[in-house]
């Protein structure tokens, strides 16, 4: 009875964990239906079922993955399925090492290598090497971890085993990616990609090898290759069912960022990677985690968060790597002498035929008993030099302890002083805001009237959005009695010098336009002319990159003829339902190294054409179920569907769909999308 409740509980544990997520729908059916076959199935083949079932719940849910392989290593004891039982052992000590128990890890690594060696599974005994040699890389003991590494690539090519040999390659690439031997880490790891790519190995083994490909250009400062790495291996829907992959590349993620300074991206990416470690439950990655979010914070000079992430990382990281890993590895090397020593026993009175051999072994066994008398007294010294040890242990931990317990005595006086400056950055804050309200007064009073904007047009919205109160994005326009001019721009920053930015944009076109130019690419290139002497920039190394992008159109009123230029934002047109794009030149308004001359693009207008120009703010927001960008793609599509209801609706939808697609993830962006019907 007791039983049956456990099976029923572990099923509808497993049921509720693995749910959830509509990419991952097809592998929580998959495991379901191997759990309930795993009740249903012959005893002689549950060791299997329940193995696979702990396989693939190893990087999703690791504690219950091993309620799973240690059912599997019951059932493979009771029916001697050799096989199944090393596969139990190996399973069971993943699941240790995803969630930092490597001591644990490492007894049932020792035992699958002893049980794979006494049954002759070169398989794998080759596994339980790839498998201690993973536990040294987490230790960062790159050089143990190469030994045991070669044991298994010896193995691999005696069997011809190409999947065997694709994880050798990897981790060794993983370790001399350790060593910083870069030219060597990237060919072992392409070497892995190569072989699991030609024999078809399941997605996510690809993806994990591109991901190390990417850790390869991260430790290089490569961060713009290593990023566009990441970002290909967390939009593949495989990832989905492993949470510590996950995990691994958002931290990644927040270390390129801290170091290229963009600390609300790093703080970002650091958080969402202590969020899927604690999902797992892997204590070497909330460790990392904790690191990147408390040099964030400490960045930013919010030392009070810093201390505490700080605090979090050092008591993860001591319950990590311990005194008890020492103690575990002899503990095991004994248990498994032991091991073998009764295996043999048991196989020499299985063969034992006559009373003479039956007293030889009796004899063997009281010689046995005495040797492992002898090596229990040996051991016991070492024990007692282990005591030492760990006693030593103890008297540093004490000592760390009465230093943290100082630190934390200049915690309390560092938070005094915190709060005192924070209440003085609060009137500062409070003064700041003041202005910066003004400010944005002082910038809605210079954009358009939407009364007045675009009146050429039969119909026209402005979707205008600011990331914070004032923005970088902007929309100017001119009308005279023969043209009307609009102009979509996007200024370097956000908030306070994207607003500058803004400021400056204005003011230069109205005296550019005043000069009575009404050609699109002269007026792109006069501006781009004054905004480099306003800005002083020049082809020196160190002058500032400052500009704006910008799509500028001029419409005859009499011949009813566009006229467009832009820099780096397209115009879009949709025609009988077609989609047209109007490309602009690749060059910002500002110093550029490339830098060409604006031309010119002629449209003759046709009634019904529905026009839209926008920065580019709704494209690159993250969002949607997999936190991806929304991309070119289906902001056009979506412009195709709404282009014939009328303006003031496709407003309302266009911001509809950005809120539902943003949901709870920060504005990144300033957003402007215009649309005009002619």
């Amino acid at each position: 009875m007791k039983l049956r409740l456990l099976n029923i509980f572990l099923v509808v544990t497993s049921l509720i964990i693995i749910g959830g997520n509509a990419t991952a729908q097809h592998f929580t059916q998959e495991v379901d239906s191997l759990i309930n076959l795993s009740y249903t199935a012959p005893d002689t083949v549950r060791a299997r079922l329940n193995n696979e079932i702990a396989w693939k719940l190893r990087n999703y849910k690791p504690e219950l993955a091993i309620q799973y392989s240690m059912r599997g290593i019951d059932y493979a004891m009771k029916f001697d399925n050799h096989m199944e039982l090393v596969k139990g052992y190996s399973f069971t000590g993943v699941c240790h090492r995803n969630l930092g128990n490597y001591s644990d890890a490492l007894e049932y690594y020792q035992l699958g290598l002893d049980a794979a060696n006494q049954f002759g599974i070169k398989e794998q005994e080759a596994y339980a090497y790839i498998n201690l040699g993973n536990i040294f890389l987490y230790q960062e003991k790159y050089t143990e971890a190469e030994s045991k590494l070669i044991n298994a690539l010896a193995i691999a090519k005696e069997i011809q085993d190409s999947s065997i040999l694709s994880y050798v390659y990897l981790n060794i690439g993983r370790a001399y990616l350790g060593q910083k031997n870069f030219k060597n880490a990237e060919e072992h790891l392409n070497q892995a990609l190569k072989i699991r790519q030609e024999s078809h190995a399941p997605v996510l083994q690809c993806v994990v090898a591109t991901k190390y490909i990417g850790d390869v250009y991260t430790d290089k400062g490569d961060y713009e290759t290593a990023k566009n790495i990441y970002y290909t291996c967390l939009n593949n829907e495989a990832v989905n069912t492993d949470c510590d992959l996950v995990a691994d590349m958002t931290n990644k993620l927040s270390y390129i960022y801290y170091n290229s300074k963009m600390y609300d991206s790093a703080l970002y990416f650091g958080k969402e990677s202590l969020d899927f470690a604690k999902m797992v439950g892997t204590k070497y990655r909330i460790k990392n985690a904790y690191n990147a979010i408390a040099d964030v914070y400490y960045a930013e000079k919010n030392y009070k968060e810093a201390a505490t992430n700080y605090y979090n990382q050092i008591i993860i990281n001591d319950s990590i790597f311990n005194e008890q890993l020492t103690q575990k590895l002899f503990n095991i090397q004994f248990s498994a002498e032991q091991y073998k020593k009764q295996a043999e026993i048991d196989k020499m009175k299985i063969e034992a035929k006559n009373t003479f051999l039956v007293i030889g072994i009796l004899v063997i066994i009281l010689l046995a008993g005495l040797i492992q008398a002898i090596i229990l007294i040996r051991n016991n010294r070492k024990v007692n030099r282990l005591n030492l040890q760990i006693q030593a242990k103890n008297d540093e931990l004490s000592r760390r302890s009465e230093e943290l317990a100082n630190k934390q005595e200049e915690l309390v006086q560092q938070n005094q002083y915190i709060e005192d400056q924070r209440l003085s950055l609060l009137e500062q804050q409070r003064q700041i805001n003041d202005s910066i309200s003004y400010a944005q007064r002082i910038q809605t009073a210079i954009l358009p009237d939407i009364n007045n904007f675009g009146t050429f047009f039969s119909d026209r919205f402005v979707f205008y959005k600011p990331r914070d109160v004032v923005s970088g994005d902007f929309y100017w326009h001119f009308d005279d009695d023969t043209h009307e001019i609009i102009a979509i721009a996007d200024c370097t920053g956000h908030g306070v010098p994207g607003a500058c930015m803004s400021m400056l944009g204005t003011s230069s076109l109205h005296e550019i336009i005043n000069d009575k130019d009404r050609d699109t690419s002269v007026i792109l290139n006069r501006l781009r002319t004054m905004i480099k002497n306003l800005l002083h920039q020049t082809n020196e190394e160190c002058t500032p990159k400052d500009g704006m992008d910008m799509a500028l159109i001029v419409v005859n009123k009499k011949t009813m003829e566009l006229q467009y230029s832009g820099a780096n934002i397209p115009m879009v047109y949709i025609r009988n339902n077609e989609t047209f794009v109007l490309t602009p030149n690749r060059n910002p308004i500002g110093i550029f190294i490339r830098e060409q001359p604006f031309d010119a693009k002629t449209l003759q207008l046709q009634k019904g054409d529905c026009i839209y120009m926008s920065s580019d703010g709704y494209c690159s927001q993250f969002g949607g179920p997999n936190r991806i960008k929304f991309k070119i793609g289906s902001y056009r599509d979506m412009l195709l569907k709404i282009h014939e209801l009328p303006m003031s609706e496709q407003q309302k939808i266009v911001e509809q769909n950005f809120i539902e697609w943003k949901g709870k993830n920060k504005q990144i962006d300033d957003i402007l999308v215009a649309g005009f019907r002619v």
